[in-house]
């Protein structure tokens, strides 16, 4: 902390030299390019203690991560734009990485909406297909027997489409759906 205090008193003095003594005899962007460069120069120098050579990855290694698994693959063969993914061999609600690729019922989200997440804890965590349908979902991605992820589509295509519209109001919806 002392280090930042006495650099940051260094260049406050060093512009302030630049303003007072260079003032009139100089133009104005000259003196501005002047304090522009001590403020990249320290900019540069406090970046570098956080951010390293091996901070920074190669797009190879980067887009590795983003690879479509061959489930991904099957899935986005399907042409139709409407509907979503749940995928079981994740923590579904906790992982943006699939959402790369699909549509998802889960994905991550810091602010998520109360009650959606009274959806999630109440029905989807209880596996309620009806609920599932009301999210459009055809796809499940759920683990297979060699622990490969597997594609599973709904079997009675029941899901709803991207717009629906409630009939009737109850005082808490969640209360009424079945499980």
């Amino acid at each position: 902390m002392q280090t930042d205090a006495l650099r940051t008193f260094a260049l406050v003095g060093l512009s302030a030299v630049a303003i007072l003594f260079l003032q009139g005899k100089i133009q104005s962007t000259v003196m501005l390019a002047v304090i522009g460069v001590l403020t990249v120069v320290d900019l540069f120098g406090i970046g570098m203690r956080y951010l390293t050579k091996e901070d920074f990855q190669r797009p190879a290694s980067v887009n590795q991560v983003f690879e479509p698994r061959d489930v991904d693959k099957q899935i986005l063969a399907d042409k139709d734009p409407y509907y979503r993914v749940f995928d079981a061999t994740i923590n579904a609600f906790n992982s943006s990485i699939p959402s790369y690729h699909h549509k998802m019922v889960g994905g991550y989200h810091a602010a998520k909406l109360q009650r959606y997440q009274d959806l999630i804890d109440y029905h989807l965590s209880q596996s309620n297909q009806q609920v599932f349908n009301m999210l459009n979902t055809k796809y499940f991605i759920i683990p297979g027997q060699d622990g490969q992820p597997v594609v599973q589509q709904t079997q009675v295509p029941k899901a709803m489409d991207g717009l629906w519209i409630v009939l009737s109001w109850f005082p808490h919806p969640m209360q009424k759906l079945k499980r």
